[in-house]
């Protein structure tokens, strides 16, 4: 065989290969790009059920920096929060308590915390949120802590709010730590304050000081047993600071068999009583 026979052979076998790897190259080329459209048509979908949720989803550091915000209850825009320390957007007095949640994962390494805190909303005031923490550093497709939460205000009882507001007696609703949350006219007229006055404020504006401690046991009682506390006669204070003697009965504001918060419901006592 001549010298020129084999340059051709050779040219040939080097042309095969290389169109056998062209070859190759446009499949795996086509097999990533029906990867991608697959990612991207998955990513829409999830996005489109997240964005449909009612609960808010966050996705931080382990520092609390967080990374993304699917969906935000408390009325921020999710594309400003990004790079913003979590703790920023809680209510000064919930600080700690997300602190602790960050440091239970951080050194205890557990794998989720249940919270209850306030978030604060653009306008400088706050919304009560309960939720989880999870760590879900390790998992590839996340690779983040990741924040579920709910209003609790968006899960109260529509029924409830109506009967709270057409009560012939006092009758309000607060949150576990205390905050008022619902306000009928009873409660207007006995009280002294309208409803756009109080609604947000602690219900220690309604006690007596030597009764304060009353008051915390009576809350910590409904809030432990999930059960009505027994009527008790006591006193409490109206807006212009004078006493009223009332009887007094606390309900447990239910969401399944979790106390959600508190009901007041009280009528006032003659002065001897």
């Amino acid at each position: 065989m001549s010298s020129d026979t084999t340059s051709a052979l050779i040219s040939r076998d080097d042309v095969q290969r290389l169109l056998d790897r062209i070859s190759d190259l446009q499949q795996e080329l086509w097999n990533t790009r029906r990867l991608q459209e697959t990612i991207e048509r998955n990513n829409r979908m999830f996005e489109a059920l997240l964005a449909s949720s009612h609960d808010g989803i966050a996705l931080t550091r382990l520092d609390g920096i967080l990374i993304r915000v699917i969906r935000s209850v408390a009325g921020w825009n999710p594309a400003e929060l990004a790079g913003v320390p979590v703790f920023r957007l809680i209510h000064p007095d919930d600080v700690k308590q997300m602190r602790e949640c960050y440091r239970q994962i951080a050194e205890k390494r557990v794998a989720k915390v249940s919270h209850e805190v306030r978030l604060m909303r653009p306008d400088g005031s706050s919304i009560r949120v309960v939720g989880t923490v999870s760590d879900m550093l390790d998992d590839p497709a996340v690779q983040a802590i990741v924040h579920n939460y709910a209003s609790i205000t968006e899960g109260k009882s529509q029924e409830l709010v109506a009967a709270i507001q057409q009560a012939p007696f006092a009758a309000f609703s607060k949150s576990k730590t205390g905050e008022i949350l619902t306000w009928n006219r009873g409660a207007q007229e006995m009280f002294g304050y309208r409803a756009d006055e109080i609604i947000g404020r602690s219900v220690s504006v309604l006690v007596p000081p030597e009764r304060s401690e009353e008051a915390q046991r009576c809350l910590a009682r409904v809030i432990e047993q999930g059960a009505a506390h027994p009527v008790i006669h006591t006193q409490r204070l109206r807006k212009d600071g004078s006493r009223i003697p009332i009887a007094l009965v606390l309900c447990p504001a239910m969401s399944g068999e979790r106390v959600e918060g508190v009901i007041h419901l009280s009528y006032p006592l003659s002065a001897s009583a």
